[in-house]
């Protein structure tokens, strides 16, 4: 996690010294994502393998540390058919096949049951 705030230090420091690299405020904000993208796919990857290794905590933490990069693509992510969230549903429920269960439906039955 360090490591991502780093990132982000480095980053604002060299793109604040360059600022006419980018045409836009469009096109920084598509850099700066782009050079924290890889640790948003890393944490989501490990909370895949985590979740269905049976490595709950370590699951629910990579999925918190990908929420805290980058929250709305998180959001997103954990709403869609995606590998977060099977491995959000895997780690809360236990569900084998979690990919095709349907989230805010299982949240709805979770909270009326």
């Amino acid at each position: 996690r360090s490591r991502i705030s780093y990132d982000r230090k480095v980053f604002r420091r060299h793109a604040h010294k360059h600022w006419r690299v980018w045409r836009s405020p469009l096109d920084y904000m598509r850099a700066y994502s782009g050079s924290l993208m890889h640790f948003f796919t890393y944490f989501s990857k490990v909370a895949h393998i985590a979740a269905f290794s049976g490595q709950r905590a370590r699951a629910l933490g990579a999925i918190r540390t990908a929420f805290g990069i980058f929250p709305l693509r998180a959001i997103k992510h954990l709403v869609s058919n995606t590998p977060l969230r099977s491995a959000l549903v895997k780690a809360l429920f236990g569900l084998p096949l979690a990919h095709h269960a349907h989230l805010p439906i299982l949240l709805a039955i979770l909270h009326v049951g």
